[in-house]
């Protein structure tokens, strides 16, 4: 690390590490910090019992969507991958094919549908419920629970009444179009290591246990980062970072705790810390002996007993290199509300209500399991109404010259997770492009 960049990102995520790629492809002098040792935010991939597992919960990639086309204008590829073969749902004690339950056509006419709102008109969208637009618009009761599911899932939000009726929209739009869904075959940290090929390639750094105390300012215009480094002994190091352009690549309504309040116009702050809640899973990892059961599906159902949405998949029949020979992995989880993490009597009561659901749908699975792995996550910005598209922040920092914000709590309209990290990566290049 040296004292001047031309950029400074702070966090080493998808959108972190991508825009780095970008910045440093042009010509740009770019430093990533990252305060942890290993690189990735929420697609840090990590080996547990010789199973690849993804900090975020398990994660479907949209084929031919954002994160690809980021790979390609890095002139990389994503690396090696498994696909789904379907979405099914549990009915009448047996799993069936989630399409099943409206045909070709109704799926093309609810595709359709969500094309028939102009994106100019998305905004008036922003701050109304899901059920709103769709009980306008959908009668039919297959229909209806085909576009819940993929609504539910694609942003994490466990009732539809609590989804904004822009990302409801938008999630039905790219799931339908986007219905080649894929598992990475070594983790989602596998794109951060290929990202941070990209990077390095062209001359940036990645400086890892290194801490961003505070964004340097002269006037309104950024100079620079007071870093914290960690030397291999453990013991503090701070020094200050040059640069005009400084990007955080992490949730919007952390930015306070390196840039005061009084930096920002009110309007800002309300808006940043309004978003500080977060969608949420909890759910459940399982090594296994055996397969619970044959094919690349992917579940989507709600749960008699855990009463929450609930999606599963056979990683290993997806990715075979995911497990090792001869075991199997099977990962589930569900929606939840954010409140649920901090309540860990109620969180314990639901996964043993889990566990029994799972008992009905794949009896004896526990005798199967070489070891369970249970867990909470925050997955990304929530998408609720009054907090989606407008009512969010967009690249640029108002008031502050120099400063960008990058991730998924930014104004993208796209997918939550990879997809709005890799869009707002791109979009943000190309600002910083024009400037």
């Amino acid at each position: 690390m040296i004292d001047r960049y031309d950029a400074i990102i702070i966090g080493s995520g998808i959108s972190g590490i991508g825009l780095g790629a970008l910045l440093a492809q042009a010509g740009r002098k770019v430093l990533v910090l990252e305060k942890d040792p290993v690189l990735g935010g929420r697609a840090y991939s990590f080996r547990y019992r010789g199973h690849i597992m993804n900090i975020g919960g398990p994660r479907a990639g949209l084929l031919d969507g954002r994160v690809d086309t980021l790979f390609a204008r890095l002139g990389k590829e994503p690396g090696e991958r498994g696909f789904f073969d379907g979405v099914t749902t549990w009915r009448d004690g047996s799993l069936v094919s989630l399409p099943s339950l409206v045909s070709p056509q109704d799926l093309l006419g609810l595709y359709q549908l969500t094309k028939e709102v102009p994106p100019g008109e998305m905004p008036g969208y922003d701050n109304r419920p899901g059920p709103e637009w769709l009980d306008s618009v959908v009668s039919d009761p297959g229909v209806r629970q085909v576009a819940r599911y993929v609504a539910i899932v694609m942003t994490t939000i466990p009732r539809l009444e609590d989804i904004a009726a822009s990302a409801l929209i938008n999630a039905v739009r790219h799931g339908i179009r986007h219905s080649t869904t894929y598992l990475t075959a070594h983790g989602y940290g596998d794109y951060i290591r290929i990202l941070a090929e990209a990077l390095t390639e062209h001359g940036g750094e990645i400086a890892a246990r290194a801490r961003a105390r505070e964004i340097l300012l002269e006037k309104n215009r950024v100079k620079g980062v007071r870093v914290e480094v960690r030397e291999k002994d453990g013991k503090p190091r701070e020094m200050r970072v040059r640069a005009p352009i400084v990007v955080t690549a992490f949730p919007i309504w952390e930015i306070f705790r390196i840039l005061g309040e009084s930096r920002f116009p009110p309007h800002f702050v309300g808006m940043a810390k309004h978003l500080d809640r977060p969608a949420t899973i909890f759910g459940i990892s399982v090594g296994l002996r055996e397969p619970l059961f044959e094919g690349r599906g992917f579940i989507m159902t709600d749960l008699p007993r855990t009463r929450h949405p609930f999606s599963a998949f056979m990683a290993s029949n997806i990715v075979p290199t995911i497990s090792p020979e001869g075991e199997h992995l099977f990962e589930c989880c569900c929606q939840c509300a954010p409140g649920l993490g901090s309540n860990k009597p109620e969180l314990e009561k639901y996964l043993a209500l889990l566990r029994q659901d799972l008992e009905e749908m794949f009896p004896g699975w526990e005798e199967k399991s070489l070891w369970t792995w249970s867990y909470f996550h925050w997955v990304e910005a929530a998408r609720n109404p009054g907090r989606d598209g407008v009512f969010r922040p967009g690249l640029k920092a108002p008031g502050i010259e120099g400063l960008y914000f990058v991730g998924d709590s930014t104004d993208s309209r796209l997918a939550p997770g990879l997809e709005c990290a890799s869009d707002s990566a791109m979009r943000a290049a190309e600002m910083i492009a024009r400037e």
